[in-house]
């Protein structure tokens, strides 16, 4: 890892808190979409409490209108944390790929000379551009797989903890 060791708690935080924000979503979606389908469920939700303190006497345009501000804040706070992770995984893969290609060249340029001329320098350019490309592409897709196996992981331990016959259910 290098300079990017300092690094690391930040990116664990990022990873860690992207199933966590994506769980608060889920969660105000059932209850927001059963408030508008229903109104007189208000007092029927998981969030019921939460409503009260909201609204004393429920009033249902108050509550509506804080689920939708609740809902557009978590999604847009999921997004903005969505594109933190993008970054870090681009900005770890283009260093690496600039650091790679850095060092192929310096090693072409320290080959004894009758090595290097034997060699076609198209196949020099193919390994430092084409090779080192596709290392990173691959680098690249294994970190967002990574990414989302997280986030999964992370819903279906909070389903665990919630109920683990809905674990049975997804699964």
């Amino acid at each position: 890892l290098g300079d990017d060791k300092s690094k690391v708690p930040f990116v664990l935080i990022v990873f860690l808190l992207s199933p966590l924000i994506e769980m608060i979503g889920l969660g105000l979606i059932a209850p927001f979409v059963t408030i508008i389908l229903d109104p007189q469920k208000i007092s029927d939700t998981y969030l019921s409490d939460l409503f009260y303190i909201i609204s004393p006497e429920n009033n249902y345009k108050e509550i509506v209108i804080f689920i939708s501000f609740a809902l557009i804040i978590v999604f847009i706070f999921k997004g903005i944390l969505s594109l933190i992770n993008i970054w870090i995984i681009e900005d770890f893969n283009l260093k690496r790929q600039f650091k790679l290609q850095t060092e192929l060249m310096k090693t072409f340029q320290n080959m004894p000379y009758i090595e290097y001329v034997n060699k076609n320098t198209s196949e020099y350019m193919e390994t430092i551009q084409n090779l080192v490309g596709t290392y990173c592409g691959v680098l690249t897709s294994f970190l967002r797989i990574i990414s989302e196996v997280i986030i999964i992981f992370g819903i279906l331990l909070f389903l665990v903890f919630i109920d683990y016959k809905i674990l049975f259910f997804v699964t």
